[in-house]
């Protein structure tokens, strides 16, 4: 189980290197959000992220629907 989280905590992080690019190192420049969200280079992330987000809420929601109590009324 260790090496499996290994390899993938490994696979998860290596894009961040593949991804350097020229901006990243100017100070101030290089990490602001306007730098990541103008850069079509970061674009595959933001939209990885807003997905995940957006899924994450439909889910959260459904679930809470689900397990929320039914109000019994008596007549």
């Amino acid at each position: 189980m260790l090496r499996l989280l290994t390899v993938g905590c490994l696979v998860l992080i290596s894009p961040l290197a593949a991804l350097a690019h020229e901006g990243h190192g100017k100070p101030g420049e290089g990490h602001t959000a306007q730098h990541y969200l103008l850069e079509p280079i970061h674009l595959p992330l933001a939209v990885l992220v807003a997905a995940i987000v957006v899924i994450s809420a439909l889910l959260l929601r459904r679930y809470f629907k689900r397990t929320r109590p039914v109000n019994s009324q008596a007549s």
